[in-house]
């Protein structure tokens, strides 16, 4: 589906791109920290920069976002972030935000809008820096039909930054929801908002079910048989499956623990 069409293309970049890479993924079940989502895949890439970067690299954006970010500004995405502190080193300032399950959204207008702002200026600043490396900062959010208000206006306010340059942002979402979830409604607004705004050039790409050959294609190859010998099996999947590719791998993984599918040693093949 969508997530492994994003990743096998992001696999395929040169290895200084894979490094700069932020991957979030929402979750249905934990809709009240969706936010959160957000500011820990930030700190794991943190976490990254530092296993990976030269120090004299990791130097240069430490000193840079403490020439851009002010001192509440470094607390406040200190405490969303806690591996950030490596990068810009600990200066001692309390962090006045935290972000557990559901702290941001009682938060008033004010600090709301100091932590917008910092964000702002901490992805304006790690951009610009990546894109000194030669390359272009990729956020990767997947599901966002499960993320809530916040997330949702958080990545509208990054996206709609005007002095934000070099960040690719490529969203995943699953279609059918507009209009039947309170998720959905907030993704439909999202969306709404994005590809009417000027400044941004947004693509949509939409990947529909597979048909029935290629279904016999992902079947023969997921157990290593020419596609002439799955095409019995691969007629009985498909109209259990539609054609998605989630649902076959899923079905083709229940044949085998039901042992209804099984690896024939005398004849070395499924």
């Amino acid at each position: 589906g969508k997530s492994s069409l994003i990743r096998s293309v992001l696999e395929s970049y040169p290895v200084v791109g894979r490094r700069h890479i932020v991957y979030a993924k929402f979750d249905e079940l934990v809709y009240s920290q969706s936010v959160s989502v957000i500011f820990h895949a930030f700190d794991e890439y943190c976490a990254r920069l530092v296993a990976t970067e030269p120090p004299s690299r990791l130097g240069e954006l430490g000193a840079a976002m403490l020439n851009a970010i002010d001192l509440e500004g470094r607390s406040l995405l200190c405490s969303l972030m806690p591996r950030l502190r490596w990068i810009i080193g600990d200066d001692g300032s309390p962090a006045t935000l935290g972000l557990g399950t559901n702290s941001f959204e009682n938060q008033g207008a004010g600090a709301q809008f100091r932590l917008r702002f910092a964000v702002r200026v901490f992805l304006q600043t790690l951009a610009s820096w990546v894109f000194e490396c030669g390359t272009a900062l990729t956020i990767f959010i997947d599901d966002l039909q499960f993320a809530d208000h916040n997330s949702h206006d958080l990545v509208t306010v990054l996206l709609t930054d005007t002095a934000l340059s070099g960040v690719l942002f490529l969203g995943g979402y699953r279609t059918g929801l507009e209009n039947s979830t309170s998720m959905g409604s907030e993704l439909t607004i999202l969306l709404g908002l994005l590809r009417d705004a000027e400044m941004i050039q947004s693509t949509d790409i939409h990947i529909s079910n597979i048909d029935k050959n290629c279904v016999n294609t992902l079947v023969a190859e997921s157990i290593r048989i020419i596609p002439r010998l799955t095409r019995p099996l691969s007629g009985v999947i498909f109209p259990r499956t539609n054609g998605n590719p989630l649902f076959v791998r899923q079905l083709l993984q229940s044949l085998v623990t039901e042992q209804r599918l099984v690896y024939s040693v005398s004849l070395r093949r499924w």
